[in-house]
């Protein structure tokens, strides 16, 4: 059984009852599709049966009992936007109808001067232009809604690009006030160690010449760890890393690492190494790797005045290489925490500890390179545990 197609509708809004049937039957003459028409007297009757159905075509006269002219015409439109209108109009009429063409309306037919042909081809060219029009419209919304997400997009690029601007002229500004302070004591040592050598040079001993000279060396050190610091913060907040990936035999790394922070700290603290991996090679950046560990390690016992053990786990579990160093030191406040990465930021208790407030930061963009999480435990007063999680495949 097959399913007979929803008719279609029009309403012929018309009180001259002559004017209608004439209208009933040139349809009938045409090779349009059998319509199901709908009669309106009234305008008032015309807006009951445009809210109750929908319509392909609308037939009005303009001068009806209850509304004339062009007023006529802005009753209908608002409930039938999206429908074609054709005015049916007399001959004296015709600057009414030329209006309501601009406000909207289709086409025009002159009573008594259009027969079923005219009517026909009238019918034809106002549902395709209303349908052309329908189309215009919706892509111009559809070009609308494009050009509104790609400005808002580009908008949001611009402020961000505005926002990172003024975050790095911040990082500028950071690094000459960190520098500044940072750099003054080392560099008051090393002029004053020079000038010394430079008075006092025929006076002294062998001895005496290398301890001058130590200490310069050291002083070296510490600022050459410091610019690296910042030129690797620098880096990072510009995204201009690459991550260079080789095989590195893991416990030789570690136990370089291990001795190269216990020279550089002069042995104050007993790092206790446990070295638990299955691994003894893994695919990942030496470097970052490096800066990892000697920046969480130099903060444990940098933060950890007093206190003699320093705890150091690499170990291996569920293809994770689990990096985590401990310290019982002066620990990270709650408040602290929320901005414990960002470049340059230092606890509210750390003040009597000189330092950039670059490690952390520096710690967190290289984990995140390497596809890693850091887990941070921390207590005031009692100490802090910073667990590295890497992916080993």
């Amino acid at each position: 059984m097959s399913i007979k197609p929803e008719e279609q509708k029009i309403l012929i809004i018309e009180d001259n009852p002559g004017d209608f049937f004439l209208i009933k039957e040139f349809l009938k003459r045409t090779t349009l599709p059998r319509y199901k028409i709908y009669h309106a007297e009234k305008i008032s009757d015309a807006e009951i049966l445009l809210k109750q159905e929908d319509f392909k075509l609308i037939l009005m006269d303009l001068f009806l009992p209850d509304s004339e002219g062009i007023s006529t015409f802005k009753k209908i439109f608002p409930l039938s936007a999206h429908t074609p209108v054709i005015v049916l109009t007399g001959l004296v009429n015709e600057e009414v109808t030329a209006n309501t063409l601009q406000q909207g309306a289709q086409d025009y037919l002159v009573k008594g001067e259009y027969d079923e042909k005219l009517l026909e081809k009238t019918i034809r060219y106002a549902i395709e232009r209303k349908h052309n029009q329908e189309l215009i419209i919706k892509a111009e919304e559809i070009t609308r809604n494009k050009l509104e997400a790609l400005v808002k997009e580009r908008t949001k690029e611009l402020e961000e690009a505005i926002k990172k601007e003024k975050q790095l002229v911040d990082l500028k500004n950071q690094f000459v006030a960190i520098a500044s302070h940072e750099f003054r004591t080392p560099l008051s040592t090393i002029r004053f160690a020079a000038d010394y050598l430079h008075e006092y040079l025929e006076r002294l001993d062998k001895d005496e010449i290398k301890s001058k000279l130590k200490k310069i060396e050291k002083q070296v050190v510490h600022m050459a760890a410091l610019l690296e610091d910042v030129i690797m913060a620098g880096r990072t907040e510009l995204n201009k890393i690459p991550v260079v990936k080789s095989s590195i035999k893991l416990k030789s790394l570690i136990d370089k690492i291990h001795e190269e922070v216990l020279h550089s700290t002069k042995n104050s603290h007993r790092v206790e190494l446990i070295f638990a991996c299955e691994n003894e090679t893994i695919q990942t950046d030496e470097k970052l790797l490096r800066n990892i560990l000697i920046n969480l390690l130099t903060n444990a016992i940098k933060f950890s005045p007093g206190k003699e053990s320093i705890g150091f786990r690499i170990i291996s579990a569920n293809d994770s290489l689990i990096l985590e160093v401990s310290d019982k030191g002066i620990g990270i406040s709650d408040e602290d925490m929320p901005k414990l990465f960002e470049a340059f930021h230092r606890g509210s208790n750390t003040s009597s500890i000189s330092g950039t407030g670059l490690g952390l930061s520096i710690v967190k963009k290289a984990v995140e390179l390497l596809k890693g999480e850091i887990v941070i435990k921390s207590k005031l007063e009692e100490g802090t545990s910073i667990k590295v999680l890497l992916p080993l495949n």
